[in-house]
C-alpha cells in the first residue's frame, strides 16, 4: 500500500476523492491522486463490503501512481485505471492502468461480493487487451465499447509482534483479518530465508497458539488467500525461546581482583551478554563482556563487592537473564 500523503497538495486537474459524513457536516477523508505531467478524470465511485472505495476513470498523467501489483504499470497516450483506497482514505491500496497503445476511457463501475469489479468504457487501441474466449476480441472500428473484470490482489497480513518475555515455549501468533480472505497459511521455519518451512495452520482463524517449542530461534510468516488469488507472504517475525545460561560459582579464594566468570552453553545461542554491577538489583550495570564464548577472565578488579548475571541471544532475540 501506497500512504497518500505525498497527495496532500493537489497539483493542477488532479482526481480527489473525498467522503462525507451522513449527515453531510463534516468531511471524514479528502484525498487528491495524480501526478503533474497530465490529468486526470474519475468518473465512477463505489464502495465495497469492507468500506473501501473503488475509483474508475482515465488519465494521460505518466506520473500517475501505480501499485507494484498492478495489471499495468505503463501509460501509453490516454488510458482508463482503477483504484483501491483503504476505508479511512489513507493509503492507496491498489491502482493500475488498463489500455492499449491509443486511448481508453472508464465510465461504468460496479462491484460485486468477491472483491472483483466490473468495468465498463470504451478504446481506441487495436490492441486493447482482451481474454482468451472473450466474446469479442478483435478492435472493429473507430471506438469499440469495452468491459473488462478485475480481481483485487489481497492485501498482505499484518503478523503482531511476538511477546514471549519469559523466553518459554509457550506464545501467541496472531494477525489482522484481511477483507475478503477466507483463509490464512502460517508457517514456521528455524531460519530467516525459509528454506525448510512447515505449516502450522490453515483456516479462516487470525491467531495460532504454540505450546512447548522447542529451544531455538523460531521465525514465523503468514498469508491469505481465497478462492481465487493468494496475497504475498507478511513480513518475518521472530522469537528467541531459551533456557538462561547458568552461571557457575565464582572462585576467587585469595580475594584479589583476577577471577574466572563462566557459564553454561545455550542450545541455539550465538551470543552472550555479561553484566556486571556493585549491586544485587543491577540498577546501574555495565556489559563486561558481549560475544560467543562461555567464559570472562575479570583482572585489576577494584576492592568491593561484585555482582554478574548473563543472559543469551539469538538474531531472533534473548533469554532472560541467569540468577546472579
Amino acid at each position: 500500500a501506497t500512504s497518500l500523503t505525498e497527495f496532500a497538495t493537489c497539483q493542477v486537474s488532479n482526481l480527489f476523492i473525498l467522503k462525507l459524513a451522513s449527515a453531510g457536516d463534516s468531511l471524514l477523508y479528502s484525498t487528491c491522486v495524480g501526478g503533474s505531467s497530465g490529468s486526470e478524470y474519475g468518473h465512477a465511485v463505489a464502495l465495497n463490503s469492507a468500506g473501501q472505495a473503488v475509483v474508475v476513470g482515465h488519465t494521460s498523467d505518466s506520473q500517475f501512481p501505480t501499485t507494484p501489483d498492478a495489471f499495468d504499470t505503463t501509460i501509453y497516450d490516454v488510458d482508463a485505471f482503477v483504484l483501491k483506497l483503504s476505508a479511512d482514505g489513507h493509503l492507496l491500496l491498489y491502482s493500475t492502468f488498463i489500455g492499449g497503445s491509443e486511448k481508453e476511457y472508464a465510465y461504468g463501475l460496479s462491484l460485486d461480493g468477491e472483491n472483483q469489479a466490473v468495468v465498463t468504457g470504451h478504446t481506441s487501441s487495436y490492441d486493447f487487451p482482451a481474454t482468451p474466449g472473450a466474446f469479442d476480441t478483435s478492435f472493429n472500428g473507430y471506438h469499440d465499447a469495452i468491459v473488462f473484470k478485475l480481481e483485487f490482489p489481497l492485501e498482505v497480513p499484518n503478523l503482531s509482534n511476538i511477546n514471549n518475555d519469559d523466553g518459554d515455549g509457550d506464545y501467541l501468533l496472531d494477525w489482522n483479518e484481511v477483507p475478503f480472505a477466507t483463509s490464512y497459511t502460517l508457517e514456521e521455519d528455524n531460519n530467516l530465508i525459509f528454506s525448510s518451512p512447515v505449516i502450522l495452520y490453515e483456516g479462516p482463524n487470525t491467531q495460532y497458539q504454540i505450546t512447548e517449542q522447542e529451544n531455538g530461534c523460531w521465525y514465523y510468516r503468514v498469508r491469505a488467500s481465497s478462492a481465487d488469488t493468494e496475497s504475498p507472504w507478511s513480513d518475518k517475525e521472530a522469537v528467541a525461546v531459551m533456557d538462561a545460561p547458568i552461571l557457575s560459582p565464582i572462585n576467587n579464594p585469595d580475594g584479589d581482583g583476577d577471577y574466572l566468570v563462566d557459564w553454561s552453553n545455550v542450545m541455539a545461542a550465538t551470543l552472550y551478554s555479561l553484566q556486571e554491577d556493585d549491586n544485587a538489583s543491577f540498577s546501574s550495570p555495565v556489559t563486561r563482556y558481549y560475544g560467543s564464548d562461555t567464559q570472562y577472565q575479570v583482572t585489576g578488579q577494584p576492592n568491593g563487592n561484585w555482582y554478574y548475571r548473563v543472559r543469551a541471544s539469538c538474531i531472533a532475540g534473548n533469554s532472560q537473564w541467569s540468577v546472579e
